[in-house]
């Protein structure tokens, strides 16, 4: 009995996280077909994209975890994280690739934003 369950059990974690793996490959396939298509950008921009993209994201979600930090210098953070991601963009693609990749609201420097 306790062998069929952790059998049972290993089957269920594992058909998890193959149906994640494969949820997140398309997801990733998703995005690579709307920049290649939407914004006109070959698969090897896009994926070059969808990797600073995913980074900026990343950074973005340790920094809003870090409790230490007071909202002023998350905001701080976040304005250099969103620099940061604009000028490695600019070095991918152009102005106009640009534009429809990035908000408006991150578009500007982010030295002058306050909140």
């Amino acid at each position: 009995m306790k062998k069929t369950s952790i059998i049972l059990f290993a089957s269920i974690a594992f058909a998890s996280t193959t149906a994640l793996a494969q949820k997140t490959d398309t997801l990733l396939q998703s995005n690579n077909n709307y920049i290649s298509k939407d914004v006109a950008l070959d698969k090897d921009k896009a994926t070059q994209v969808i990797t600073v993209m995913d980074n900026y994201k990343q950074k973005v979600k340790t920094l809003t975890a870090d409790d230490k930090l007071s909202d002023a210098e998350k905001r701080a953070k976040f304005n250099l994280l969103v620099d940061e991601k604009n000028t490695n963009l600019k070095k991918i693609v152009s102005d106009s690739q640009f534009e429809k990749l990035v908000p408006t609201t991150e578009r500007q420097s982010t030295d002058s934003l306050t909140l």
